[in-house]
């Protein structure tokens, strides 16, 4: 994961344990144009970090509609929400991202969570976007 604070400009990079399930779902089967839907639910806790003293773990979940042919299967999805805490408004945004491919039973892919949080008020201020890769190989079950 990556991780950026865009109000500094600090890039830090926090490696996690995953531990959870992935799930792809194929509603068609016609080669040239599969439909479906990908979901991901778990929790990454650190292993290492390149800055901050404080990374703690993370629940994680991504659902998304997945289409294309078996050789290039593509998903694209958006959530955002705004909440109130301790005197701030906080926004945040989510977009999620699947790219794969299936061959035989064999499913392959990279699944990208872009997640930003833009806080204000309060007596402070934040924005910051975090982005973990998640790579996958699923089987048929």
């Amino acid at each position: 994961e990556t991780s950026t604070n865009l109000s500094t400009g600090q890039v830090c990079t926090v490696t996690r344990n995953l531990t959870g399930s992935a799930k792809l779902t194929i509603n068609s089967t016609d080669a040239a144009n599969v439909t479906g839907n990908i979901g991901l639910t778990g929790l990454g806790t650190p292993t290492s970090f390149t800055c901050g003293n404080n990374q703690s773990s993370l629940q994680f979940g991504a659902d998304t509609s997945v289409s294309g042919p078996t050789s290039a299967m593509h998903g694209n999805a958006s959530s955002s929400s705004t909440n109130a805490s301790n005197g701030q408004t906080i926004n945040d945004s989510q977009t999620t991202q699947f790219d794969g491919s299936i061959s035989g039973t064999t499913a392959t892919g990279t699944v990208t969570v872009s997640h930003r949080t833009q806080a204000s008020g309060g007596g402070g201020g934040t924005d910051s976007v975090r982005t973990p890769t998640i790579s996958l190989t699923l089987t048929k079950s």
